[in-house]
């Protein structure tokens, strides 16, 4: 209950001072993590990598440091070869 009315008062917070249009840059790097599970092809999940750890290159020195561990991750999944190529359709 009371991590509810934290994390409220703390996203609420973030909107005051910043505008809406924090929102809009906050999504961007779930929509980038998004696309390798709508096409889940290699190249795809290279892409969304550099695309990630480009985000977090830019906007470093404000939130783009939060997102260097899922930037890390998706290369790690993009350079895997997976378990089992034949039923995947990568």
């Amino acid at each position: 209950m009371e991590l509810m009315k934290l994390l409220t008062a703390i996203s609420f917070w973030v909107t005051m001072v910043n505008g809406a249009r924090v929102l809009i840059a906050l999504a961007i790097p779930v929509l980038i993590a998004l696309q390798p599970m709508l096409f889940p092809k290699r190249s795809v999940r290279l892409v969304a990598a550099l695309a990630l750890g480009a985000f977090a290159l830019i906007g470093g020195f404000s939130i783009g440091f939060f997102y260097v561990p899922s930037a890390a991750i998706m290369l790690a999944a993009g350079l895997a070869e997976p378990a089992n190529p034949q039923k995947l359709p990568c």
